[in-house]
């Protein structure tokens, strides 16, 4: 008889963030299907525009999830900017693509199988939260 529980903590993470994925291949599959008409695809585009660090499936689920979106950024990078997330403010889930790798210099010789392709949403392995400046009125708190 197994226990009711996992014996490796991890191994419970592991699956939770799995599961955590294989819902937001869904919601972005399904995000996918919905657009229909050009304004549809206009509205899209105009998020898209506005988050140049998203790669399109995270602007996509952005766009599905806050449609009003305007600018996102993750808690580092608002905090960062002097701006603090609202205790209890939903965060918009998207992919934790991996980061790309730095750039070679022009000078450096290439090696053969240099070239590989740059990380995308299908590389995740775990989900990230965004937020939205525009979610709460007057935006994110600023923190002097």
């Amino acid at each position: 008889m197994t226990p009711p529980y996992p014996t490796d903590p991890g191994s419970a993470r592991e699956d939770e963030a799995q599961q955590k994925l294989t819902a937001l291949r869904a919601r972005l599959h399904e995000a996918a299907r919905v657009l229909r008409t050009p304004g549809d695809w206009a509205a899209l585009l105009g998020t898209a525009a506005l988050m140049p660090e998203l790669d399109f499936a995270n602007a996509l689920l952005v766009f599905a999830q806050v449609p009003g979106a305007v600018m996102v950024r993750d808690y580092e990078r608002w905090a960062k900017a002097g701006r603090q997330v609202r205790r209890g403010e939903k965060g918009i889930e998207t992919f934790a693509v991996p980061p790309r790798p730095a750039p070679r210099r022009p000078q450096d010789d290439r090696e053969p199988g240099d070239d590989q392709p740059l990380p995308t949403w299908r590389d995740a392995t775990r989900t990230a939260y965004v937020w939205d400046r525009g979610r709460q009125p007057g935006g994110l708190r600023h923190v002097p």
